[in-house]
């Protein structure tokens, strides 16, 4: 347990390789299984923007349900107010 302590320049140059290399292995196998080549710059730079694409997208959809909140709040009371005017009117007359 107490070799987790120790700082870096003390761990063997070939602990050091070995965990490099198992972590290089797990995030290329992470990718493969997300179908992204992470040799082949075109693959990760589409990658990439179709990650941008989707944060664009929540935040339109975000901004989308406010919108949509506002219009039908607004419908609602505008409703109501052309009620109150037409029971108004029909007393008055």
């Amino acid at each position: 347990m107490s070799d987790c302590n120790k700082k870096t320049d003390d761990i063997p140059d070939h602990c050091k390789m070995a965990s490099n290399a198992a972590a290089d292995k797990a995030v290329r196998e992470v990718f493969k299984l997300i179908e992204v080549d992470v040799d082949d710059q075109k693959s990760v730079n589409e990658f990439r923007e179709d990650l941008r694409f989707g944060g664009r997208m929540r935040k339109y959809t975000e901004r989308g349900m406010i919108v949509a909140v506002t219009v039908i709040t607004g419908a609602v009371i505008l409703a109501v107010w052309e009620g109150i005017v037409m029971k108004i009117k029909q007393i008055i007359t």
